[in-house]
């Protein structure tokens, strides 16, 4: 979707003054991320790495 290609947000949780559920609100809230949520997934992986 050529819709999604253009989307371009970037936040800080260090420049920002509320608390950590605040700035989750925040970013739930943008449309750069509920646009790709309306969205069919393409691909989907889960994956688990020994750290």
């Amino acid at each position: 979707m050529e819709e999604l290609g253009k989307l371009e947000t970037t936040e800080w949780y260090f420049d920002y003054e509320g608390d950590v559920e605040e700035f989750y609100a925040r970013i739930e809230n943008l449309e750069e991320f509920n646009l790709p949520m309306k969205e069919k997934p393409i691909r989907f992986s889960v994956f688990q790495e020994k750290v």
